[in-house]
């Protein structure tokens, strides 16, 4: 379904990302770990198309995206949950899920909303309140639900359980895995490195802007410097 090709990314003049390749499959779970600043959020906005990679290619279903602006990557399926949430704080959590949506017909806007509400019934109970008043947590499900909306063939999630509590994250990932069940692809970046790895069919490994290890989430777990700098064992 994706296949991130060898790409070279920059900032300017400083270089982030070194001949990445990548690729998640249909109803796939795949794990991006590694230490902060290794250039795992750059990888997401590149494929989201916020930055462009100077070299190497990037396709979606067969077409792709190196070139497209965000909201035609959006349209084609591709939906991102952002490290830090983003929310509109000053509008209502409904008025949020709408916004997930904006691409969509409004016809088929109602199908979502029943489907995040199933998913998060504490976002329904509080679909009138303002989205900056929320709990952290509460915020991550509108985050979340927000992507949702959009009905995506390939949900990005960038540090879902960042400073949350480990019984929210432990609920977090189980909707993850339900969301997969609905056929969607989930490429994850998780600073619980044990948790992901459990839960992912496949991971890869970056440090430094590379990619230095890649396999299965079994195989990563037992590796040898996933143990060692990762797992403390």
């Amino acid at each position: 379904m994706l296949k991130v090709g060898k790409i070279d990314v920059f900032y300017g003049k400083f270089q982030a990302l070194w001949d990445v390749s990548l690729n998640v499959g249909e109803r796939e779970i795949v794990a991006l770990i590694g230490p902060n600043g290794a250039g795992k959020t750059t990888t997401l906005r590149t494929i989201t198309g916020i930055l462009k990679p100077v070299q190497g290619k990037i396709t979606f279903n067969g077409t792709e995206l190196s070139k497209l602006p965000p909201h035609r990557i959006a349209k084609l399926g591709v939906a991102a949950v952002p490290e830090g949430r983003q929310l509109f704080e000053k509008m209502t959590v409904y008025e949020n899920l709408l916004m997930g949506a904006y691409l969509r017909r409004k016809k088929d806007v109602e199908d979502s909303l029943e489907f995040v509400y199933q998913l998060f019934p504490r976002l329904k109970e509080r679909r009138k309140q303002l989205a900056g008043t929320l709990s952290g947590g509460e915020q991550q499900m509108l985050a979340i639900a927000r992507a949702l909306m959009l009905k995506p063939s390939l949900l990005m999630v960038d540090e879902m359980s960042l400073g949350l509590m480990p019984k929210l994250v432990v609920t977090l990932f189980k909707v993850i895995e339900r969301v997969r069940e609905e056929g969607i692809s989930i490429l994850m970046v998780e600073q619980h490195v044990e948790s992901v790895l459990r839960m992912a069919d496949r991971g890869y490994l970056m440090e430094q802007g590379r990619i230095i290890l890649e396999g299965t989430g079994e195989e990563l777990l037992e590796s040898e410097h996933v143990r060692k700098v990762y797992l403390g064992l």
